[in-house]
């Protein structure tokens, strides 16, 4: 499958239980003009795999050696010290969480709508899933989002329009694409953002 293609079907149809992406010149590219094509997607599904453990005898000098039953040495004092020693063995646990999703660098998402329209969500360059913010957001914007989610053209809308307000942890502000990019994240914009929550961008894409 050619990297694009994967691209593209990954964009679209990452983590959702059904899609519907057109086979279409303009998405998947033309390489051999003139020639019907069709995609073929397979894919398994495999159970997680838990690594058995064994456990490993302990070597020779760590063996702590048996008790042996001596007589005892009379005692030709009348004085006996005792000496105890108390030791104390802290133990640390760490635990690792691993995230939910993994996302791609390229990834985009479209919610509070369909898979046509709808507030834009998208992963920055420091992996950073949120919306995105509608300051400097247009319809050259809209155009890369809705190429990148596998359709033709769309037109941006603002003001959080898919749900009225948005999280505010924004992943792009000012962004400004030149229309020439194959993801929003190859365009131009900033991670620090000044957006309240009705501040999301959304687009209208167009097949």
């Amino acid at each position: 499958m050619e990297p694009r293609t994967l691209r593209v079907i990954n964009a679209r149809c990452d983590g959702k239980p059904s899609c519907r992406i057109p086979v279409d010149s303009n998405i998947f590219g033309d390489p051999c003009p003139g020639t019907n094509k069709y995609v073929e997607v397979h894919y398994t599904c495999e159970p997680i795999q838990t690594p058995k453990t064994t456990e490993k005898s302990l070597p020779p000098w760590l063996i702590p050696p048996r008790a042996t039953s001596e007589k005892p040495t009379p005692s030709t004092t009348s004085t006996t010290t005792s000496t105890t020693t108390t030791t104390t063995t802290t133990t640390t646990t760490t635990t690792t969480t691993s995230p939910d999703h993994v996302y791609f660098n390229d990834y985009v998402e479209l919610r509070n709508g369909t898979e046509s329209f709808g507030n834009v969500y998208a992963v920055n360059r420091k992996g950073v899933l949120g919306p995105i913010c509608d300051i400097g957001w247009g319809d050259v914007d809209a155009r890369v989002v809705c190429r990148q989610l596998g359709f033709r053209t769309g037109q941006a809308v603002g003001g959080s329009y898919f749900g009225q307000t948005v999280p505010n942890k924004y992943a792009m502000e000012d962004v400004g694409c030149t229309g020439m990019e194959d993801y929003l994240r190859d365009c131009q914009y900033k991670t620090h953002h000044t957006c309240g929550i009705n501040h999301g961008a959304g687009v209208y894409c167009d097949p």
